[in-house]
């Protein structure tokens, strides 16, 4: 859905859509704002939403460690810190691809091994704020591409054409919040029924991420 189409559906939520009433650009605007304050709070108070996304970096010769993240990341940049880092693989000059191993991080920790000139095989992420750290078991001597997927949050639509990137179980709470958000602005309150559906649908959203976490678990996770 986009940024629009979930503005929209939360104005139905508190009925305010129902009758016909055609949004301005300008109370448009204030939805998009409200929707991104709303998204900011939440992950403020560490209510994540995420989505996967691939990404690939080129690896520099000699250089073991690499910081990732969107706040002064000195090496990779991504739109926020990513909580996980999995399937990885280093893809070379003729499209050989390697996998990489995740490193638990009491291995790290009991035997961190930095100082080999070679192909990575394994890799450990460091999740912190604001940048996370990617530490390989040796240094690379080639800048070949270095593959993964990331799980990011989602904190903000850059405009209402924006689609959202997060998981399906997601749009539920975000319409019934914003409605909730959005209610008082155009003079109105939302039903009884309406404000236990933001309660309700947003804790079971997280109970789905915490489960899925679960059954992903990955070791390259450092809380």
């Amino acid at each position: 859905m986009t940024a629009l189409e979930l503005i929209e559906a939360a104005l139905r939520k508190c009925e305010i859509k129902n009758r016909g009433y055609d949004l301005t650009g300008d109370e448009i605007q204030d939805a998009l704002q409200a929707l991104n304050v709303m998204l900011s709070n939440w992950s403020a108070n560490h209510i994540i939403i995420p989505y996967y996304t691939k990404l690939n970096f080129t690896l520099t010769i000699n250089t073991a460690s690499y910081t990732i993240g969107a706040s002064g990341a000195e090496d990779w940049t991504t739109t926020a810190v990513p909580t996980v880092i999995d399937d990885a693989y280093i893809l070379d000059s003729n499209n050989v691809r390697y996998e990489l191993e995740p490193i638990h991080r009491w291995e790290w920790r009991d035997e961190p091994v930095e100082t080999t000139d070679a192909r990575p095989t394994h890799y450990y992420y460091e999740r912190t704020d604001p940048n996370g750290t990617i530490r390989f078991n040796s240094k690379p001597q080639l800048a070949e591409a270095f593959h993964f997927f990331a799980k990011i949050p989602f904190t903000r639509f850059s405009s209402v054409s924006t689609e959202d990137s997060f998981p399906q179980e997601y749009e539920a709470p975000v319409i019934y919040n914003l409605a909730v958000h959005l209610a008082p602005e155009f003079g109105n309150t939302v039903s009884d029924e309406v404000a236990a559906l933001a309660g309700s649908t947003l804790q079971n959203a997280g109970f789905i991420h915490n489960a899925q976490d679960m059954e992903n678990d990955s070791p390259v996770i450092a809380e």
